[in-house]
């Protein structure tokens, strides 16, 4: 039997606007996915993590774009 090749991605994204500085990152290992946003807030850094699903992975690996994937990480206030 052959080897399988395990998926591996990894992006950052760093995003600067008046002031407020926004790092948003993928990554993906095998079949585990994380995005993950940091802001800051009063001068602290804060972090958002969720698991990426399948269709996104496969979406993300395939280089397909997806509007909208860090939405449900960004904080509402």
């Amino acid at each position: 039997m052959p080897k399988t090749c395990k998926a591996y991605y990894k992006n950052v994204e760093c995003h600067n606007e008046s002031g407020q500085k926004t790092i948003r990152k993928v990554y993906i290992k095998g079949k585990v996915g994380h995005k993950t946003v940091y802001y800051y807030e009063g001068g602290k850094r804060k972090c958002a993590k969720r698991a990426l699903t399948r269709k996104e992975m496969k979406k993300i690996i395939n280089r397909e774009f997806i509007p909208g994937l860090f939405d449900d990480c960004v904080v509402k206030n």
